[in-house]
């Protein structure tokens, strides 16, 4: 399978024709437009490379189901005295803020200044959302993501204090249920994602409940 290049027009290819690794496109932009676009396709934008931006559409995919969600022993545990305080939507911009400054196993990172600005406009138009967990006055942990279709593909987390990303995703699956999100879209398969009853699923299968 070719690698697609992306025209100045908003369109992506089909997302099922990735690259084994999951690589779709190459080019275009994070006008809302696209990012709506390629969202609402299962397509992410994951690292730039000379300027360029590197879309993906990863298969199998790594998804929670909120009706099937059960946090493990220790999550329990710690909710029953959780010390953090969560909200919605309270800080989205320093929550992208610490997620990029967020080690990983990758060299970089994908948040860069212009799709911090993409998802901060994304998120004053009412499509990104993030959760917080707060620790008194400081943030210690949180999350944010997109919503996409009929579910919600969450971007990245990050974590100052225990446990504080995880009580910040258990945040989000009860904001799934309220809302009757279908699915969490984590993206790729992760440790992390594994003790959040995290569960991989064929491409197609996801493909499918997005454009139901």
């Amino acid at each position: 399978m070719a690698v697609y290049r992306l025209p100045d027009e908003i369109v992506f290819p089909d997302p099922r024709e990735a690259e084994p690794d999951g690589l779709l496109a190459i080019g275009g932009d994070y006008s809302t437009e696209r990012m709506l676009l390629a969202y609402d396709n299962g397509i992410f934008p994951w690292f730039q490379y000379k300027g360029e931006i590197y879309w993906y559409a990863t298969n199998p995919r790594m998804v929670v189901f909120p009706d099937k969600y059960r946090p493990n022993h220790g999550l329990r545990r710690f909710l029953k005295n959780c010390p953090y305080r969560l909200t919605i939507n309270q800080n989205f911009e320093e929550v992208i803020n610490q997620c990029a400054k967020t080690k990983r196993k990758e060299k970089g990172t994908w948040i860069n200044q212009k799709y911090k600005k993409a998802f901060i406009e994304l998120h004053k138009l009412g499509y990104a959302v993030s959760i917080e967990a707060w620790l008194g006055d400081e943030l210690a942990g949180g999350l944010y993501g997109i919503i996409a279709g009929p579910g919600f593909t969450g971007e990245s987390m990050f974590s100052l204090h225990p446990n504080a990303s995880k009580v910040a995703f258990h945040q989000l699956v009860m904001l799934a249920r309220h809302l009757n999100w279908r699915f969490i879209d984590a993206q790729q398969d992760t440790p992390h994602m594994q003790t959040l009853s995290g569960e991989l699923i064929p491409f197609d299968e996801f493909y499918s409940m997005l454009t139901l």
